[in-house]
């Protein structure tokens, strides 16, 4: 393999595992006041060795699968269907452990979403869903999410936090993100 070829697959790595970081960081943000309020319990995993596996989050008794995908051309049929097996089997496994679970493709691409939602193969329909979120370009950048506001408001020490208190608290948990 030459030089340039490493270095564009170490490239698609450190984006693939940005993406990945992010959204665990914005999943965790989100989950985060009742935590804070002693209400709920939260586990996290990543890479858990599982069949959907980059993520699983685990909530009292609820699980949440995450596979995420930085790629502007998944499908559900590529590679022989790989993806579709994949959410088929952890479903399967899943369902045999009477477990309530939720199984999430997660795409950096909103055309992605789209297509992936549209050709969503029957045999995955209900707990399967296609979860658009956008690549960050900054770290910063989830303190201005909309969805993420609320949560990192009820989070912070301030009382009316503005903008900067709402990014340290999402880059105080980014940070944290890489000793995990």
């Amino acid at each position: 393999m030459s030089q340039a070829n490493r270095d564009i697959g170490g490239a698609n790595n450190r984006k693939g595992n940005r993406f990945e970081d992010a959204f665990a960081v914005a999943r965790l943000l989100e989950l985060a006041p009742p935590v804070f309020e002693g209400k709920s319990t939260v586990l996290i995993k990543e890479q858990a060795g599982c069949h959907v596996d980059d993520l699983l989050i685990c909530e009292s008794a609820r699980r949440h699968y995450y596979q995420l995908k930085d790629d502007k051309t998944i499908t559900w049929r590529r590679d022989n269907g790989k993806l579709t097996t994949l959410f088929e089997t952890q479903k399967a496994e899943c369902e045999a452990r009477n477990e309530e679970f939720s199984l999430s493709v997660v795409v950096s691409e909103d055309h992605r979403k789209k297509s992936l939602d549209t050709n969503m193969p029957v045999s995955l329909t209900g707990p399967v869903t296609v979860v658009h979120f956008q690549r960050l370009r900054r770290p910063s950048e989830l303190s201005r999410r909309p969805h993420l506001q609320l949560a990192l408001s009820s989070i912070t020490a301030w009382r009316e936090p503005g903008p900067a208190a709402l990014e340290e608290v999402a880059t105080g948990f980014i940070s944290r993100m890489g000793r995990m």
